[in-house]
């Protein structure tokens, strides 16, 4: 790993002559030479899927550095490593943060959330990975910034032309086949394939040639409480339970054991462990109260036709959402989120995602989320267009006040989706004034003075 480790200095002594950065300088000097690094990219489950991996590198004694948006761990950060950090990788000063964060901390792993915006900068094009792996790959994902051609291709240059020097496993998420026989031509490293059992049937794919395996263990996968599965490797079976909701992260807790097992540090135990006391920040977290489920999330799909499933099951009651939708304009915001192209791209996701909610909840509480330039008032005129006389609902234009009062509108067995920001903690009210609080901290607020 020497080669790798000198690389990664030179990497960083070339970008501090070229950038400037603005995060805490530290002074150690605690050089690992074993340093491995792992980026993750993919559509969906990134975020998740390196939050897993850290968490039980940490579990397991590791000294783990994590640059994710659900929150960057590293002692050189200014950030709370629990709030939202939209794109971890942003720029050139934020590599150097990650690389002299890991190296300062004399870091065993460095984990990276790889999105599209950073492939497509170059930001990481010369890292030594130990590990690249996908989550999956939809080709809809972001056609506001790319085509789908050339997200996709964005995609699949992360596992091309790596460096022969570079000693690195891609490890496959696997969601169409015909995504599958294309990645495994991109390079000539070692790879591992991640699957379901339920992929491979419909895929008409062998089931013993993936390496890591998901499979049900008993006729209910998932519930409302968590999840029982069993993931099958060439050589072993093991059977997991978790209190993580929604049976697609059962997929990136597959990929998780097998970027853990890929880098020699997979025990069974610790692994269980993990899963039953992880929570992953404003990405389907749950919180119970008075036999009510409250859920913090980015987004709503598919979870709220996953919810329904649970209520057909008689699991749930009523299935009530908070959601808003984006103004335009605010000052900060990088050139795709501003003008006419991204208020069109928003009215026609809101139109969709109102149709999918209509379908699929019971009651709406309209709100804002980023009501940026746009008037308030507008803002939720334009969304009540779409529900009125379709389904019960409320506009409220303040946010915190809507999730309070879906709350205390709440009765025993209901779900709360509070959708759209996750943990994210910055607010913008207005074109240029920020509020600042989480989702979560107005439901911990609210069922505190429930509790008194």
């Amino acid at each position: 790993m020497k080669k790798s480790f000198e690389k990664i200095k030179k990497i960083l002594n070339d970008l501090e002559k070229r950038f400037p950065y603005d995060e805490l300088r530290e002074t150690r000097a605690m050089e690992n030479e074993n340093l491995k690094i792992i980026g993750i990219t993919g559509s969906n489950g990134k975020t998740t899927t390196a939050k897993l991996v850290h968490e039980y590198l940490k579990l397991k004694g590791k000294e783990s550095v994590l640059f994710s948006s659900a929150g960057i761990d590293s002692p050189l950060s200014c950030y709370n490593k629990t709030d939202e950090v939209e794109i971890p990788i942003y720029n050139e000063s934020s590599v150097i943060n990650a690389l002299n964060g890991a190296i300062k901390l004399g870091a065993d792993y460095l984990i990276i959330e790889v999105n599209e915006r950073t492939i497509s900068k170059g930001y990481v094009k010369d890292i030594p990975f130990a590990v690249r792996a996908i989550t999956n790959l939809v080709q809809k994902h972001n056609t506001l910034s790319y085509s789908e051609d050339e997200y996709v291709a964005l995609k699949k240059s992360f596992f091309q032309n790596i460096p022969e020097e570079d000693e690195c496993t891609c490890i496959y998420g696997l969601n169409t086949n015909d995504f599958y026989q294309d990645m495994l031509t991109l390079n000539n490293k070692p790879s591992k394939t991640v699957a379901s059992e339920y992929f491979t049937e419909v895929k008409g794919l062998d089931k013993d040639s993936i390496d890591y395996l998901l499979y049900p263990t008993s006729d209910i996968f998932d519930t409302i409480n968590g999840m029982n599965f069993g993931i099958k490797t060439k050589e072993d079976s093991f059977k997991f339970s978790t209190k993580l909701i929604m049976p697609f992260n059962a997929l990136n807790i597959t990929l998780a054991m097998a970027i853990i097992d890929t880098l020699g540090e997979f025990d069974e135990n610790i692994f269980q462990e993990m899963l039953q006391s992880v929570k992953i920040s404003g990405r389907d977290e749950v919180i119970s109260f008075d036999e009510r489920k409250i859920i913090i999330s980015i987004t709503c799909t598919p979870h709220l036709e996953i919810l329904k499933e649970y209520k057909k099951r008689g699991e749930i009651n009523n299935i009530k959402l908070v959601t808003g939708s984006f103004g335009n304009g605010f000052n900060s915001w990088l050139p795709e989120y501003k003008g006419t192209k991204f208020q069109n791209y928003v009215s026609e996701s809101m139109k969709w995602a109102y149709q999918y909610m209509i379908a699929n909840c019971d009651y709406i509480y309209i709100t804002a989320n980023d009501n940026a330039k746009t008037p308030i008032k507008e803002l939720l005129e334009e969304q009540i267009k779409e529900v009125d006389g379709k389904i019960q609902y409320e506009a409220i234009e303040s946010r915190q006040e809507a999730i309070m009062k879906a709350l205390q509108d709440s009765k025993p067995g209901d779900v709360i989706f509070i959708s759209g920001r996750g943990n994210r903690s910055m607010f913008c009210k207005n074109e240029q004034e920020l509020e600042f609080y989480k989702d979560l901290d107005i439901v911990v607020r609210e069922l505190k003075k429930r509790e008194e």
